[in-house]
């Protein structure tokens, strides 16, 4: 089955909910049935995008940690289970970690995982290293979100060579996410694992994603592949 998967880092909606919601719905014809927040803000604005898009969130507020992510997802997805995961922190820096969520459907099952790496060179690869000891090895898994890192980094090259980089394998690679109005670096991925084929992935760069966050956010349309 096809789905389509939006990561977004959406710089807490300051810009408001509403041109988030439109930057999402310009990222494709279709709505997605799983969009990857990152740094979300406030609980109250995820809530506000969620309704607007008609979906359900798993997230990992914590009101000491202003770095949040997201899993939102649409019926006929259901969450079975949701595990928010801290990763090691380091001096100076903001406590970062993902949220993994277990969704089913009827036709088949998913493990979507947001994450937001930090600021710090020294940190990102650490993350990266703990990441991939939490992956799940058989069910289909798509990690998505801001990695703060360009494609030849240590922490995305440890993540690419266990999963596929959507954009790299079926999009074009060069293309830049962050920041928004004039866009110089790729820090935002989808990248799933051998049980999802990349279909197509896609940098959004309407006027509403220009102006909705500091990121652009990036389109997916993957499969699951039958279990064999």
């Amino acid at each position: 089955m096809r789905l389509r998967v939006v990561t977004y880092n959406v710089r807490s909606f300051r810009a408001g909910v509403a041109l988030a919601v439109e930057a999402v719905g310009d990222a494709t014809d279709v709505l997605p049935g799983v969009v990857m927040v990152q740094e979300y803000g406030p609980p109250h604005r995820l809530r506000a995008f969620a309704r607007a898009l008609g979906m359900e969130v798993a997230s990992s507020y914590r009101p000491f940690n202003r770095m949040r992510n997201a899993v939102l997802f649409r019926p006929p997805w259901r969450l079975r289970a949701s595990v928010v995961v801290a990763l090691s922190k380091h001096p100076g820096q903001y406590r970062r970690g993902f949220v993994e969520a277990t969704l089913i459907h009827p036709e088949a099952s998913l493990t979507a995982i947001s994450t937001h790496l930090g600021l710090s060179a020294r940190e990102r690869p650490v993350h990266a290293d703990e990441i991939l000891e939490r992956l799940p090895r058989t069910a289909p898994l798509i990690l998505a979100g801001d990695l703060n890192d360009v494609r030849d980094s240590p922490a995305v090259r440890r993540l690419a060579e266990a999963l596929t980089d959507c954009q790299a394998a079926v999009g074009d690679p060069s293309l830049p996410t962050f920041p928004a109005r004039a866009p110089s670096v790729r820090i935002d991925y989808v990248l799933v694992s051998p049980a999802i084929r990349p279909i197509s992935c896609e940098v959004v760069a309407s006027e509403a994603a220009i102006r909705a966050s500091d990121h652009r956010p990036v389109v997916a349309e993957v499969e699951l592949l039958p279990r064999l």
